[in-house]
């Protein structure tokens, strides 16, 4: 989308954040992400799909009632925020 409407931060170059495979993509739309999905699961002759809202409550918390799997503030032992990130995406 970002692309198409001719947006200067997309997939490929968002806020100059320098990214290589290894990283998370970021600046993509629900139609990207959509789109992306559509095209593996041909190539794969397998059916990707976005989980639904539930699904990805229950994934992220792990099966508690908290905010986090681990508890209820963030914690850079478990993830990379606005605090320790360095304004950067990061290896997965």
């Amino acid at each position: 989308d970002a692309e198409s409407l001719g947006f200067l931060n997309t997939w490929k170059d968002c806020h100059g954040i320098v990214q290589d495979d290894s990283h998370p993509v970021i600046c993509i739309s629900y139609n990207d992400a959509r789109a992306f999905l559509d095209w593996l699961s041909k190539r794969e002759n397998k059916v990707y799909r976005l989980p639904v809202e539930s699904e990805w409550e229950y994934s992220a918390r792990s099966g508690t009632s908290s905010k986090f799997f681990w508890g209820f503030e963030p914690d850079p032992d478990f993830i990379w925020y606005q605090k320790n990130s360095g304004k950067s995406t990061h290896p997965v």
